[in-house]
């Protein structure tokens, strides 16, 4: 028996078979499309997630307070990790993570590259003390028992003249990290600075100084 159309549809010359919909449903051919063969554009402004890697879960092993899984972490870092991703690490931290740098140090000593002797001359200069000792002794072991040239150390010499109270207490920091009797006679002169912070930090540079034997 024939399947007619309402009167309406009839009438209007509305076909139900030629429906922009039916011909979706019925595919290029003329065959019914599947729900689980019809696919959906993706959105056009959508960024790829970032999966997270294994050597993302390893960085932050270095943050836990597992002795063992820092351990660890150190050891396969050193072996598939660069030095600049340890350094890409190492600018997310706050400073309280100092616990994280001082790992980050001994990966840092394992590689040995040219990038990681200059991170590890930047965390010399680092405001934990633990993380300067930490990369002076890196240093040692990699061959490299005065990190920074006379220029280097003018230049931050330089930095006691500046009116700041706050530039000349982080260059006199910045030299008592040295660790090295080049810093004894500038620091020395801040002692008669007119800024009481700018003394007392020149103070507590030279006894730390005198406790190291410089």
């Amino acid at each position: 028996m024939p399947r007619y159309q309402p009167w309406h549809d009839r009438e209007l010359g509305y076909n139900h078979h030629n429906t922009r919909a039916a011909r979706s449903r019925r595919g290029r051919r003329g065959r019914p499309v599947s729900k689980q063969h019809r696919t959906t554009p993706p959105a056009a402004n959508s960024a790829p997630r970032r999966k997270r890697s294994d050597l993302d879960d390893l960085f932050q092993d270095l943050l836990s307070e597992d002795d063992k899984r820092r351990r660890y972490a150190v050891r396969m870092l050193s072996r598939h990790a660069t030095s600049r991703q340890v350094a890409d690490f190492l600018r997310e931290l706050r400073n309280v993570q100092w616990q994280g740098k001082v790992e980050a140090v001994g990966v840092l000593a394992k590689l040995g590259d040219r990038v990681a002797v200059d991170r590890l001359k930047a965390l010399v200069l680092d405001f934990n003390p633990r993380v300067r000792q930490a990369a002076r002794k890196a240093l040692k072991k990699l061959g490299i028992d005065r990190p920074f040239t006379d220029d280097d150390v003018v230049e931050l010499v330089s930095y006691l003249e500046h009116p700041s109270w706050w530039v000349k207490t982080s260059a006199i920091k910045s030299l008592a990290a040295l660790k090295d009797k080049r810093a004894v006679d500038p620091i020395s002169q801040c002692l008669l600075d007119e800024d009481p912070t700018v003394c007392e930090a020149a103070r507590h540079a030279l006894e730390e100084l005198k406790r190291d034997g410089k």
